[in-house]
């Protein structure tokens, strides 16, 4: 499961690391200051884990499982900064550090069997080299003698590593070419020091100095020397410089960003095209009936070569046989990883059973992508319950599961908007008007009211897209008031 601190209806604040268990390996570390959590993951291993770090609420950080004869050990945040401030911490290497102690010495002890053939060896300066000549493979009985060259061994694509010693090495101190009194210290016994203060007070201290001095020289009372008259003198004749230079802006997307407006891909294929515009229109049009939501006119975009982030929702009909560029598909990463909701429609309802043309372009297109991982839409997700109470993403047909961005995937950066949907539900043909609102294809099985479920799900989906987080911590409210003592409605 998920935590996350700080929402827009969270009591709770980020929390700080307390410490390490006693017992555990990570033992002795010093506590970063100035860490704190913003979102983690909750275990739900109970006894079966060990903790070996916690936060101040005593929520664990970092726990252990045996799992055979390996140990699997989970940091419950990223390593990256946006969910917490520990991977900028020195803590963090010297708790990797510690965890990889955890791992036996050599591949070769236990693992393999036979004669390992050689594939690099290790020199005196601590590089990897490829041997010219014959050497003899590694054993196990070689490797427990200590007569085995440190290397890798083994096949190339899962080598096999024989360290170069077993303990403590008897090495000359690395502090004796080193000046009197100096001495090596890691991550574990050095304190971090925050520079941003003192760096702070010595621009301040240069804008003052740099105020002074102009308000000294402007009163006139000293002569300004030649060189520096000189200086200023070329400076105010050089012509004004832009280090970077502005391209224009495109007048498409100028457009676009005047007003809410989605937008659908282009596929080539004019009928689909035209589908895709007049599905949105139909949504528009009834989201603006509806809610107070007013959306302008859909536009069609080319991913290649069009500005993407000034649309909220962008639909994508897969077409059997259309070309997508990489560069497209590099748009669409950036489009999803700043924000945007990207719907992508196969328009069969997998009725192929998953081998159809649409699936199989659809493979082709997601194995050349950076996907979030995905799972199975279900009727508790923020698109059943933005705006209408729903128990599917439902369209044009019916069939097939409705794919979308996993929840423990969500990106506070993102404000929790999920940036992908797939399904196969041909959403645009059951939202399709004319210009007076005259359905352009039939609804589908179920008639007129399958067409206003299909509306209902299109401006669930505008919701979120637009809403973010706003639509995520309704669906959360009753577990919120039971957290203040009330009783939910």
């Amino acid at each position: 499961g998920g935590r996350s601190f700080g929402g827009a209806l969270t009591w709770s604040t980020p929390q700080p690391l307390a410490g390490f268990a006693e017992d555990g390996p990570l033992a002795g570390l010093a506590v970063p200051e100035g860490v704190a959590v913003r979102r983690q993951v909750l275990s739900r291993q109970g006894t079966q884990a060990e903790a070996w770090a916690y936060l101040a609420d005593g929520t664990p950080l970092v726990t252990a499982r045996r799992v055979g004869e390996g140990l699997v050990v989970l940091v419950h945040v990223t390593a990256s900064p946006t969910w917490s401030d520990l991977p900028l911490s020195g803590a963090f290497p010297a708790m990797l550090r510690r965890v990889l102690t955890l791992a036996g010495t050599s591949a070769l002890a236990e693992g393999a069997e036979g004669p390992q053939p050689v594939i690099a060896l290790l020199d005196g300066f601590g590089a990897l080299y490829e041997p010219t000549g014959a050497s003899p493979p590694a054993t196990r009985a070689g490797v427990a003698e200590g007569a085995v060259a440190p290397g890798l061994y083994g096949a190339r694509d899962a080598p096999l590593a024989v360290n170069a010693y077993d303990g403590t090495p008897a090495l000359v101190s690395p502090t004796r070419s080193l000046p009197p009194g100096a001495r090596v210290v890691g991550p574990e016994g050095g304190a971090t020091r925050r520079l941003g203060p003192p760096l702070l007070a010595l621009t301040l201290a240069l804008l003052a100095l740099d105020a002074g001095l102009v308000g000294w020289l402007s009163r006139g009372r000293a002569r300004v020397p030649a060189g520096v008259a000189a200086s200023l003198a070329l400076l105010l004749a050089a012509p004004p410089a832009d280090a970077q230079p502005r391209p224009p802006l495109d007048p498409d997307a100028v457009a676009a960003a005047e007003a809410t407006r989605f937008a659908y891909v282009v596929t080539g294929d004019r009928a689909q095209d035209r589908v895709s515009e007049a599905g949105l229109f139909g949504l528009a049009r009834e989201a603006t009936r509806r809610s107070a939501l007013e959306p302008a006119p859909p536009t069609g975009v080319d991913p290649a070569r069009d500005e993407l982030s000034v649309y909220p929702l962008i639909y994508w009909p897969i077409v059997a046989g259309q070309d997508v560029p990489d560069a497209a598909l590099y748009a669409l990463e950036d489009y999803m990883a700043g924000g945007g909701l990207l719907v992508v429609d196969t328009l069969d309802g997998e009725r192929a059973g998953g081998s159809g043309p649409q699936q199989e372009r659809l493979r082709s297109v997601l194995a050349r992508m950076d996907t979030p991982p995905l799972e199975p839409l279900t009727d508790a997700h923020v698109l059943t319950l933005s705006f209408y109470r729903l128990d599917d993403l439902h369209g044009r047909n019916s069939g097939g599961t409705v794919w979308v961005e996993a929840e423990g995937a969500l990106r506070e950066t993102t404000d929790g908007v999920p940036s992908l949907v797939i399904g196969g539900r041909d959403w645009a043909s059951a939202w399709a008007v004319d210009e007076g609102g005259v359905p352009l294809r039939s609804p589908g099985p179920g008639g007129e009211r399958r067409r206003e479920y299909a509306y209902r799900s299109g401006i669930n989906m505008a919701m979120v897209a637009l809403t973010g987080s706003y639509k995520t911590d309704q669906v959360h409210v009753s577990e919120f008031l039971e957290r203040l003592g009330e009783e939910a409605p």
